[in-house]
């Protein structure tokens, strides 16, 4: 094994003099300018047998410019189930003069503080930051990592948001016996296989990889890479299979089916908040808002405690758990008002999205699924600030595997249509000569409007959170004095979130011997920087949400003033978004009216130039002056 090792390091350190010559030549191996460039990414995964597994990884990385900076750290994770064996690192100047070593003793040591979780299991995280403070400069770091349970294996996604010269994942068997899937994204890939003295070896590469597609909410956007799975894997005590939905399933409900038992006293508190309330939509909606207000997040993903909830009854004496915890906790809530209730196991859709044919560790989340008789509720334990039955953008539209009383099956969360997301504002106020605008106002949001907004302004300090009112309404003045109430902030979920607001706004126009010029978009627009950079995309591209915006802006123009230049009213409409944009200028009074609708949550490569053609006939119909003449 070693003198493999010191080969693979031996035709590195050619490839590195090899690579400094052509540095000096060409100032960056990449075909254009970048920050940071991926030259070598070595991936070797070790199966040894069916509790133990090793991974080994060896980079190269080219730092150009101080925005590349963030490319030169490294983090390894540590619990029960998984030991950093060794880690190094280098930091090099272009010409190859070493400047900077790391040993495993240089990596400071961070363990997970037991004050806001329920689960530890040894866990710990081996970090450093291996920037330099001149550019550029190369970092060469190299780390082991030992695995107790195949439940870990290690997926190869070679695509990052720079550039990858090179990248490789061996796969080791030294037992045969063990079978594994794997599922390709994009094109399948080549590999060599080949047996050795170890066993059965596989061997992937690819070379000169672009950055990933940016602007998409979907983190897990990779066009290339391959993921993997163990037909059959142990974990802690518990043996278990991928190689079906069903079997999943099960095996979550084995972990959780002896932890949804509360203390005798919780019986009396659901009666007592159940009381009077006949359908069990409504009773499942008085206990979520209970969960709500008694309970609070913590994350915890390490070890088996990343899967197996915690008893019920715990969860209810601590007040505070994980995802599954707090799902734990709402089913039992549930079982004692005599209504049935399901954990449900998602990706959220800013880690990836659910590959359905692929029986697999897809998984960083988990709701409560209630099947009523005429519609499913689904319920988010986590969330503090939801209303019973909403999703958030995280899980909306998600694919879940829902674990029932005899395995499970794939369903698909509801998507809320834009009228359901709406934010509705009204503005009326009345400019002078000097170009400050008087106005009062009034914002109105619902859905994933409201609870966005309705995050902000609550975890928002009150210093805070008046500057980020100020910046919402007075983004295109030059000062804002404004005073503020807001309606059904922290209780009412289910009704609209509101904020009325007036003030002063100044510099709003600006205002040259004889004109004004004003923007009257002054709540919601899009900017130039709103229109992505990239002309053409090779996946789709994804939003939170769908939504609605409808603003008017109804404001006073001073007299003796005509409007002399305005942009033409417009009349958008595609099969992925719907804008108009309409004034009317009477009796000194200027009436704007804004409606922007994004219907779809997903625009796919082949819509994306048409999207970005839409994005800039609106921004530059957002941002155009009206031009008021005396």
């Amino acid at each position: 094994m070693m003198r493999g090792i010191h080969l693979s390091l031996f035709f590195f350190y050619l490839w590195g003099i090899f690579t400094t010559a052509m540095f000096s030549q060409n100032r960056t191996l990449w075909r254009e300018p970048v920050d940071a460039l991926v030259v070598t990414d070595e991936n070797e995964f070790e199966v040894i047998n069916e509790k133990k597994a090793v991974y080994r990884v060896h980079r190269l990385i080219h730092v150009y410019k101080p925005k590349g900076d963030k490319y030169a750290a490294l983090a390894v994770s540590e619990d029960k189930f998984s030991t950093c064996k060794d880690i190094s690192a280098t930091i090099w100047s272009m010409n190859g003069r070493d400047l900077k070593k790391f040993k495993k003793k240089d990596f400071d040591v961070i363990k997970f503080s037991p004050g806001g979780t329920l689960y530890i299991e040894d866990a710990q995280t081996r970090g450093a930051d291996l920037s330099w403070n001149k550019h550029p400069y190369k970092v060469e770091y190299q780390y082991e990592i030992q695995y107790n349970s195949l439940f870990f294996w290690q997926d190869w996604l070679p695509q990052l948001d720079i550039p990858v010269l090179k990248s490789s994942y061996r796969l080791i068997l030294r037992d045969e016996n063990i079978k594994f899937n794997e599922h390709f994204l994009g094109d399948s890939i080549a590999v060599q296989e080949r047996r050795t003295n170890k066993g059965k070896e596989f061997y992937w590469e690819l070379t000169n990889l672009g950055p990933a597609d940016e602007d998409s909410w979907i983190a897990f956007n990779e066009n290339v890479g391959i993921l993997f799975t163990p037909i059959e894997f142990t974990l802690g005590d518990y043996r278990g299979r991928f190689d079906s939905w069903d079997n999943i399933a099960r095996w979550y409900a084995h972990l959780a089916k002896d932890q949804y038992q509360v203390p005798p006293t919780v019986k009396g508190l659901v009666e007592e908040l159940t009381a009077g309330i006949a359908d069990e939509k409504g009773k499942a909606e008085a206990l979520y808002y209970f969960l709500q207000k008694y309970t609070r997040y913590v994350a915890i993903y390490l070890g088996i405690g990343g899967w197996q909830p915690h008893p019920a009854s715990t969860v209810y004496q601590k007040k505070y758990g994980d995802c599954k915890d707090l799902t734990t906790l709402m089913i039992a809530l549930l079982h004692e008002a005599g209504i049935k209730a399901y954990p449900a196991l998602t990706p959220t859709r800013d880690y990836r999205l659910l590959i359905d044919d692929f029986p697999s560790n897809q998984f960083n989340h988990c709701i409560t699924c209630v099947p009523l008789q005429n519609d499913t509720l689904w319920l988010e334990c986590t969330a503090d600030y939801l209303a019973a039955g909403d999703l958030p953008p995280s899980v909306e539209g998600a694919k879940v595997l829902v674990v029932g009383d005899n395995g499970g099956h794939i369903v698909q969360t509801p998507i809320s249509a834009p009228s359901e997301n709406l934010w509705k504002s009204v503005v009326h106020g009345s400019l002078s000569s000097l170009g400050a605008l008087s106005f009062t106002g009034s914002i109105r949001t619902t859905g994933n409007q409201a609870f966005w907004m309705r995050g902000r302004l609550i975890r928002l300090k009150r210093e805070k959170r008046d500057n980020w009112v100020h910046r919402l309404v007075g983004k295109h003045a030059a000062s804002v004095n404004i005073q503020y109430r807001v309606v059904n902030l922290d209780t009412n979920y289910q009704q609209p979130l509101e904020l009325d607001f007036e003030g002063t706004a100044n510099k709003l126009a600006k205002v040259s011997s004889r004109r004004l010029f004003l923007v009257p978009a002054m709540l919601n627009g899009f900017s130039s920087h709103s229109v992505p950079d990239e002309e053409t995309r090779k996946t789709p591209l994804y939003f939170r949400y769908a939504y609605t915006d409808i603003d008017s802006v109804i404001i006073h123009i001073p007299l003796r003033y005509s409007l002399e230049a305005a942009p033409n009213p417009l009349y958008l409409q595609t099969d992925f978004a719907e804008y108009r944009m309409d004034y009317t200028f009477r009796e000194s009074e200027l009436t704007y009216s804004r409606y922007y609708r994004l219907k779809k949550i997903e625009i796919p490569p082949e819509a994306y130039p048409a999207y970005r053609a839409f994005l800039k006939q609106v921004s530059k119909t957002d941002q155009a002056t009206f031009v008021f003449k005396r």
